[in-house]
C-alpha cells in the first residue's frame, strides 16, 4: 500500500500541529523580536515561517527587532543566573 502523500508528517512537529496551533505559539516570538517577520496564523508553521522569511525585510525595523532580542536574552540571563 502506498503511504497518502495528504497525510501528516509522523514527528513531534506534526503531532504538535494536530493538537495545538503551533503557528499562533510561534508568532509570539516576533512579539519579543525574536522572530524578524509576521505570520500568517491560519497556515500550517513550516509554510508560514517559509513565506514570512521570503518577504523583504524593512530597515527601519531592525532596530526595535535588535532591541528586542537584547532585553529576551539579558531576561533569560537573569533567569538562569537569579
Amino acid at each position: 500500500m502506498a503511504p497518502d502523500p495528504n497525510a501528516r508528517e509522523k514527528s513531534l512537529r506534526g503531532w504538535l500541529e494536530e493538537r495545538f496551533n503551533l503557528t499562533e505559539m510561534f508568532s509570539l516570538l516576533t512579539s519579543f523580536g525574536l522572530f524578524p517577520a509576521e505570520l500568517d496564523a491560519r497556515r500550517p508553521l513550516r509554510e508560514a515561517v517559509d513565506e514570512a522569511l521570503s518577504r523583504p525585510f524593512p530597515s527601519y525595523a531592525r532596530w526595535p527587532r535588535v532591541l528586542g532580542i537584547l532585553s529576551m536574552l539579558l531576561f533569560v540571563f537573569l533567569a538562569l543566573t537569579g
